[in-house]
């Protein structure tokens, strides 16, 4: 098997571990972001309610350099990608992150990476509904959970056949994926609590607008 697919596996799992890094950022940021006004079609006057501002989770981050191009041949050429997919064929790796030059598997990734963008967006501003924050995070537990698997099997059968530094990266990203999993089940309840705070706070702007319809001179 030629190296450079598996450089490649690597690089994907580099940036993978950015992107980790910035999710236990956000898990110490304040809870409780504050408020924004709530949605709604139309005020009692007639005009457009402002709609909650919504935070866009970041690009992936590029991918770092190539590391020691010439010294991982020997290493990687003994990993057989197609054994580990015929032991894990519903790993989520082989969907979102095998190297590949097909195009339309390209679009598909940036396609389903936007809109689990937009779902984010929705968790974190308080506007998802229960059901679509819990849909939510069980992707992204599923996502990390692979990722565990798929790391664990490489470092298990294969992992005497890689450099240190190839060992060091993969035992990395399993540790924080595993960290990540711990994360998820609090995230969940913020993102609950968020939305029960926001649709509070809808209701008590939906309250106010009608009283104040109410006492609007005729």
């Amino acid at each position: 098997m030629r190296p450079r697919p598996f450089r490649t596996l690597l690089i994907a799992l580099l940036a993978a571990l950015a992107a980790i890094l910035w999710f236990r950022w956000m898990a110490s940021a304040p809870a409780d972001p504050p408020a924004a006004p709530p949605p709604s079609d139309t005020n009692v006057g007639g005009a457009a309610a402002p709609a909650p501002a919504r935070e866009e989770e970041p690009e992936p981050p590029a991918a770092a350099p190539d590391p020691a191009a010439g010294e991982l041949g020997s290493a990687w050429a003994s990993v057989d990608l197609e054994e580990i997919r015929r032991v894990m064929p519903d790993n989520l790796y082989w969907q979102v992150a095998m190297p590949t030059e097909d195009a339309r598997v390209l679009r598909d990734r940036e396609d389903e990476r936007a809109r689990w963008n937009v779902e984010y967006g929705k968790v974190l501003s308080g506007n998802a509904s229960e059901a679509e924050i819990m849909a939510y995070y069980a992707h992204r537990q599923r996502l990390s959970a692979d990722y565990v698997e798929f790391t664990s099997y490489v470092l298990d059968q294969h992992g005497d056949d890689l450099s240190e530094q190839d060992v060091e990266l993969l035992e990395l990203a399993r540790r924080l994926h595993l960290a990540r999993l711990e994360e998820y089940p609090r995230q969940q309840q913020e993102a609950f609590d968020r939305k029960r705070k926001q649709d509070q706070a809808r209701a008590d702007w939906l309250a106010d607008q009608e009283a104040f319809g109410e006492k609007a001179p005729q």
